[in-house]
Parts: C-alpha cells; structure tokens; sequence
C-alpha cells in the first residue's frame, strides 16, 4: 500500500488563556468497509453520542478491537488513527511543523462506535502521547474521515453531543430548519468552506481536531489593515517538538454565505504553504474550536452541506 502523506500539527499554543492544541493530518483517503450501522441509520434517528471536550477537542468513548478508550473526532484527519509507536519495518515519514515524524500503515479488525460497527478499517498507526499530555487522559487514537463519511454528523459543543443521521433522510431536517445552509467542497476529506474578508474571498478547513484558528501567515500582509487587531506572539509546538512563535491578532468582517460571524475572530497565522506543495490542498486556514464552539452545526459529506442551526435545535 502506498502512502502519499503530509502532516500538519500544532501542540501546546502557550497563550495568556492558557494551552490550546491543533491537529490536523492529510493522508490520501482509502476505502473503507462498514457493517451494522444499526437500526438508527435505516429509520432516519439520530445515533446520539456524548462527548467531553478538552483543550478544544472533541473526545468521545469507543472500542478498538474490544478494548475500550477515548477517541478524538477529528475532521481534519482522512483515516482512524491508532495510537502507538509505529513497527521499525514498517515506517514511514511525514513533514510536521519543522522536521520529519514517523507512522505506518495499519488496518483496524473491528470499530465500534455508538450503534455502528466497522470492519478492515485504514488506520495510521502513530505516537499521540502528545495529545495525552494536552488532554491529561490515555487516548486509544482518533475518528477520521472513513468513519464519518457516510453520514450527516452533527455538533453541539453546548450540550457536549454529537449525533450520526442518514444524510438523505433523517429527523433532524424534519424537525427543524436551520438557521444557515452552506454548499461546502471536499478537498480529499476535509470540508472547505468560503469566507470573506473584505475584498477577499478565503478557504477554510472544518477541523474539530484544531483547538485555534489558523490562517496562512501570507494573509498577514495581504488583509487590510483596518481588519487586523494585533495581539501577542504564541508560542507553537509540532510534533516534531519544534518550538516556534507565530503572530497572534484578531480578523474583524468575516462573513459566510452572506452571515456575519463573531465581530473580532482570533487567528494563528503560520505557514500552510507545505500543504499545497505537498498534498494538493487549496486551503488559506482552519476554523477550530474557538469558531465551532458557539454553534449548533452539522456536516453533511455526500451532500456536501454545512448546516448551521438555530441554539437549543434541533432537539
């Protein structure tokens, strides 16, 4: 099997509001094999899940291969991650934040997952004992895209739940109608929306695994400066243990599809040129916890929709 892979994280942003994390991985996305997604599915009810979030991620419990543990959802990442130190014979590299980290392939026997089961999942195997440091808890890997692809999932940070629909026929649009309905462009797994910043149109990544915002430190010079609210320097952390400090400030004006979003919105900006290099993504940031957190949202993959909700809907 062969992997085309580029990995971009982010650990321990230092700040004056205390530690923040960011992960987000591209690998090419593989097929996947999915069984029992249960009654729930079929119906059109939504497969509740309870979730915890800790340092602005999204943790949820789940069983690997029998074993229970805590997994990260993570929308930012194409393929289930599997947490541990990859074999020596089977090691591959990928660039993070300064130098090269190591992972490997690796198949899953069996996910389960709520009311759902997965078989022969694609996995990487790969050290996260970082993440385990951030979120002071043992983390058995992480939910990627082959997990969630085939439904529309819904956040709420509010209520600390999340919930798996059948994307064509469901209660949740039944019951509600969301407050805003965005068309949205897969760019291998990872949902890219447009914003506007004044004249500029931006692509931004959905990403549950970003604790920050993150925005291509080009944008630094390219925004007007009346958009910019300058703040102090953070201090970034890869997985390659790299320590960098990237400028800090506030975009003012943003909008998608038309709505306003919070009228001063905190970025990291830092290099994601790497990305477009090496994977072909064609994003100019990620919208993490600080963005997703106020709201009542879902993602719906093969419709290619972002559906934004009213507070307290749907129920």
């Amino acid at each position: 099997m062969k992997w085309a892979a580029c990995f971009f994280s982010l650990l321990g942003v230092f700040a004056l509001n205390g530690q923040h994390s960011v992960s987000f991985l591209n690998t090419r996305p593989s097929s996947v094999e999915t069984f029992s997604a249960g009654q729930a599915e079929q119906s059109g009810v939504a497969m509740l899940i309870p979730f915890e979030v800790s340092r602005g991620m999204i943790i949820v419990k789940a069983r690997l291969d029998g074993q229970p543990g805590s997994f990260i959802v993570d929308t930012g990442a194409p393929l289930m991650v599997v947490n541990k130190a990859p074999e020596a014979t089977a090691k591959q590299t990928a660039r993070s934040f300064a130098s090269a980290i190591e992972y490997a392939p690796e198949i899953i026997g069996r996910f389960q997952w709520a009311e759902m089961a997965f078989q022969n999942l694609d996995a990487l195997a790969l050290d996260i004992s970082h993440l385990e440091a951030s979120t002071q808890r043992p983390l058995s890997g992480m939910v990627g895209y082959n997990a969630l692809h085939l439904y529309e999932v819904l956040f709420d940070y509010r209520q600390n739940r999340m919930a798996l629909y059948n994307p064509r026929r469901n209660m949740l649009h039944r019951s509600a109608t969301p407050m805003l309905e965005v068309s949205f462009e897969l760019q291998d797994h990872l949902p890219v929306v447009r914003i506007k910043a004044g004249a500029h149109t931006l692509l931004f990544g959905i990403d549950t695994g970003a604790g920050v915002n993150l925005i291509d430190r080009q944008w630094l010079d390219k925004l007007p400066p009346e958009l910019l609210v300058l703040q102090q320097a953070e201090e970034v952390r890869g997985m390659d243990q790299q320590m960098q400090k990237v400028p800090a400030a506030l975009i003012t004006g943003m909008e998608l599809n038309g709505h306003p979003l919070d009228d001063q919105m905190g970025f990291l900006f830092t290099d994601l040129q790497h990305l477009q290099t090496n994977t072909g993504l064609k994003i100019d940031g990620l919208l993490g916890f600080p963005f997703l957190k106020e709201l009542v949202f879902s993602i719906n993959y093969p419709k290619r929709k972002l559906y934004i909700w009213h507070a307290g809907e749907p129920r």
